[in-house]
């Protein structure tokens, strides 16, 4: 599986992430991830969509039956030791926010209707966003009927940190 090999090489080569990384992050050690690409091993079917989701291909495409790529690409940060792999988009300007036992990765590209989003208000608060014509609704994670609504004329009094890339719990 030559081919195989040569566009998971690519793949984790645009994204940035090393033989090893990538090991961790499927169960797999570095000599593995080294066979993959140069063709002497094959990975299971279990590994195989472990790694389409990572690289978000198809399984078409890694294994060749499909010549165009319909991928986002990704980029690795590593913070205090812990590898968050976040969609590119053109933009690089994250930022991260750790709480007690999580880091959240926020960007400051603007949230869309249906994005959660981290708002400051006395302290810090995941939110959906919805926007209307007439303003925009805040609705809570964990309670559905607790909603805020902001006029337009009352949008310089809200706080939105980012939206949300990812969250990740440390253990």
């Amino acid at each position: 599986m030559k081919l195989f090999g040569e566009r998971l090489k690519d793949l984790r080569n645009e994204s940035e992430i090393g033989q090893k990384e990538l090991g961790e992050m499927i169960g797999k050690s570095r000599s593995t991830i080294a066979n993959y690409e140069n063709g002497s091993r094959e990975p299971s079917f279990e590994v195989l969509i472990k790694i389409c989701s990572i690289f978000n291909v198809t399984s078409d495409y890694l294994l060749g039956r499909q010549s165009k790529m319909e991928s986002k690409y990704y980029k690795t940060l590593t913070i205090d030791g812990y590898n968050f792999l976040i969609e590119k988009k053109g933009i690089d300007n994250y930022s991260i926010i750790k709480f007690n036992d999580s880091y959240t990765i926020i960007s400051d590209e603007e949230p869309k209707s249906g994005d959660l989003v981290i708002i400051e208000n006395d302290n810090l608060e995941f939110k959906r966003i919805h926007r209307s014509e007439t303003g925009l609704i805040l609705q809570s994670i964990h309670d559905k009927n607790d909603v805020d609504f902001y006029s337009l004329d009352e949008l310089n009094r809200l706080n939105i940190l980012g939206k949300v890339i990812e969250t990740r719990k440390i253990y």
